[in-house]
């Protein structure tokens, strides 16, 4: 088969990866503190006897948009956001931190933790652990606050959220959705006091729902495309072997 219907076929693979990461991107539009993943294409040089006028085409998600979405109040008292750089910090489920930009919590099991059962990391390294019975509200300096029915007056103060900022070049999306730092573990960022927490609020997703309409369209053209260089190369083949077959 002629070398065009692979390198073909690489482009259509590749197509439909990105194709999956755009809709993944407009699917969380909705999802606080979500941030888009940015899918390209590159050529791969071939390497061989009469490859050097192809190239294999691959797909290319080297990162995310980090810009900040829209800070909207919510009136939820377990919801926070980060007004500005910085991260939440997370206990994963394989007991690593993770970085996060959303503050939709609540409490789960004694904990504070996202709404998938994920636990807050405390800026004392731990958990933070919600009496039962507590009525808990986050203040703007990332304080996690309690008051108690039977003394609506006073208020305990349960921990205060981890939050850190860790250079942007560093930050890398990790399989589960959270963001890790490549130059060290979370786990040794130092937590940083000039970042801003509002409590009430909710941070919106950073995805263009415009845009990555768009983008799917242009991932799906992609894949014809490349589909329609499959069909002629073996449309062209089969008149070939017709052309062979009536010179015997």
């Amino acid at each position: 088969m002629d070398r065009a219907a692979f390198t073909a076929m690489t482009g259509a693979k590749y197509a439909v990866d990105l194709l999956s990461v755009t809709s993944n991107n407009l699917a969380n539009a909705g999802t606080a503190g979500f941030r888009e993943q940015l899918a390209f294409f590159r050529s791969v040089p071939l390497e061989g006897e009469g490859a050097p006028t192809r190239t294999f085409a691959m797909g290319w998600t080297p990162f995310a948009k980090l810009s900040e979405g829209v800070m909207e109040p919510t009136g939820v008292p377990t919801n926070a956001a980060i007004d500005g750089p910085g991260w939440f910090v997370v206990l994963r489920r394989d007991g690593t931190q993770g970085l996060t930009r959303s503050g939709a919590f609540r409490v789960i099991e004694g904990k504070l933790c996202l709404t998938d059962g994920v636990p807050v990391v405390s800026a004392g390294g731990g958990s933070i652990a919600v009496p039962t019975g507590a009525e808990i509200d986050i203040s703007d300096d990332g304080n996690v606050n309690a008051k108690f029915a039977t003394n609506p007056v006073t208020t305990q103060l349960l921990g205060r959220l981890k939050v850190v900022n860790p250079p942007k070049n560093t930050l890398l999306r990790d399989g589960d959705g959270f963001f890790v730092t490549l130059d060290k573990r979370v786990e040794q960022q130092v937590e940083d006091p000039t970042i801003k927490v509002r409590g009430r609020y909710l941070e919106t997703s950073n995805v263009n729902s415009a845009n990555s309409l768009l983008q799917i369209i242009v991932d799906s053209r992609a894949f014809d495309m490349n589909m329609k260089v499959v069909q002629t190369v073996s449309e062209n083949e089969k008149a070939a072997n017709s052309l062979i077959g009536r010179a015997r």
